[in-house]
């Protein structure tokens, strides 16, 4: 029967060991995700702050229209305020 304790202690230490690893990478993951889910938002505000500005431009002239027109059509594949505005002055560039 002693010699149960030895085993039943490091399976025990074990068991802790392998939670707080568990614990520990859960944290992480929990970290991560919020990180992302953060940058994602600002990606949002970003791309809204952008259109906002368009559609401010679009009402001042005839070609603010057409720009926020071709803006709009291709707004909803953009990844980024980054790839929108990439994407925006390509369309500047062939449109005018």
């Amino acid at each position: 029967m002693g010699s149960w304790y030895p085993l039943g202690n490091s399976a025990i230490a074990a068991s802790r060991s392998s939670y707080l690893r568990y614990a520990l990478e859960r944290s992480r993951r929990a970290r991560f995700v919020r990180r992302a889910y953060a940058d994602w938002l600002q990606v949002r505000v970003n791309n809204a702050n952008l259109m906002q500005s368009i559609l401010e431009i679009s009402r001042e002239s005839e070609r603010g229209r057409r720009l926020s027109l071709a803006v709009c059509r291709c707004a909803p594949f953009s990844r980024s305020a980054a790839t929108l505005w990439s994407e925006t002055r390509s369309l500047l560039l062939m449109e005018f």
